[in-house]
């Protein structure tokens, strides 16, 4: 029995679709004009998209929402703007001797209606970005908006509200999103961890539909006895408090030669302490999305420490159950057979472990940064 959810996916899509053969390759044109309105109308909600981050989160710093969610959306979208015109133009091949005088050249022509799974954890840029790359490239969207952002999907909605011939937003768990996979997109680009990755490539594979995934993965950091060991610490600490280290790239532990590897860890506490005096309790500090995370990672952290991790004393306490927060947190005494170096940690915490890497490196640091 088909439900009503089913049902509005399957009508928005063949909307979608229908409008796209009425117009299979736009004119660059129109696009640009899409892409106009659709910039414009990000600028005009900015306030608005960072007091739903806010909500969403519990608290999300201003710096994470203006700076690496709103900004970096902007910059793209005058770059494709910029260049959109260049890269529509055919291009040259050459055809070889065996075939002279035959002439080569490529053509770009779009695929048709495109969907887009973004995530929770940038849910304005990596929301946006893959639609507008879609639409400059002469495509309809589907775009399925994260459930655990709903105060930024709204906002999001009405960015798009005059866009709805070429974009439409959709809300649901992940029942909608099992659905959504299924259909029989030209393209489905998905942005989250790799277990639902693997579902949404296994769901896909039954409409031969082509993906493009962008996952999480466990990101290591090598830092060597010459390396300047502030702007080491300084760049770590950025990169894992960014966002509570809610960020596909955030370095998850530090692989550093043994001889400079306590004068990094001092200087990654130093740091941290520089820039949050009051710890994950600084009014700039951002939160773990939902309990539910917070709880997932609390319990990474409670599983390492029963098999024999070792937390610095300092941050051990580093935390706020109330608002979700988790500090920056050093682990030392990490092996591999913990959860924690066995799972995308997604916040802030490192860790110290003795394994050799071409009998020089040794992985001190596994900073499993714990916002």
């Amino acid at each position: 029995m088909i439900t009503e959810p089913q049902l509005q996916l399957e009508q928005e899509f063949l909307r979608l679709q229908s409008l796209f053969q009425k117009d299979t390759h736009p004119s660059v044109e129109l696009r640009l004009e899409k892409l106009s309105m659709l910039k414009q109308a990000l600028l005009r909600h900015k306030t608005d998209l960072v007091d739903a981050a806010a909500k969403d989160f519990g608290q999300r710093s201003s710096f994470d929402t203006e700076f690496a969610d709103i900004l970096p959306t902007v910059t793209q979208l005058n770059h494709i703007v910029s260049r959109l015109s260049k890269w529509m133009k055919p291009k040259r091949r050459p055809a070889g001797l065996m075939l002279f005088p035959t002439k080569v050249s490529v053509e770009y022509k779009p695929k048709g209606v495109v969907g887009v799974i973004s995530p929770w954890n940038y849910p304005i840029q990596l929301a946006l970005l893959p639609v507008a790359t879609a639409i400059a490239a002469g495509n309809r969207v589907m775009l399925k908006l994260s459930e655990f952002t709903p105060a930024v999907n709204q906002v999001l909605k009405r960015i798009l509200v005059d866009l709805s011939d070429w974009c439409v937003a959709i809300e649901g768990e992940a029942a909608v999103a099992s659905q959504f996979s299924s259909l029989p997109f030209a393209h489905l680009f998905f942005t989250g961890s790799t277990p639902v990755g693997k579902k949404v490539m296994q769901a896909a594979a039954a409409n031969l539909t082509p993906v493009t995934l962008e996952l999480g993965g466990k990101s290591p950091v090598i830092v060597t006895r010459n390396a300047c060991l502030d702007t080491a610490a300084t760049s770590l600490v950025f990169g894992k408090t960014t966002n509570a280290g809610q960020i596909c790239v955030s370095p998850d532990y530090v692989l550093v030669e043994s001889d400079v590897a306590h004068d990094l860890r001092k200087k990654i506490l130093a740091v941290y302490k520089q820039y949050f005096s009051k710890g994950c309790k600084d009014t700039s500090f951002t939160s773990i999305i939902n309990v539910r995370q917070y709880e997932r990672l609390t319990e990474l952290l409670s599983d390492a420490k029963n098999h024999g991790a070792q937390v610095d004393s300092s941050i051990e306490s580093d935390w706020q159950d109330s608002e979700h927060k988790l500090g920056l947190h050093l682990l030392s005494g990490v092996t591999d057979d913990m959860k924690i170096m066995q799972e995308e940690i997604f916040d802030t915490c490192y860790q110290l472990s003795k394994w050799k890497i071409l009998n020089k490196l040794y992985r001190i640091f596994v900073v499993v940064l714990i916002p």
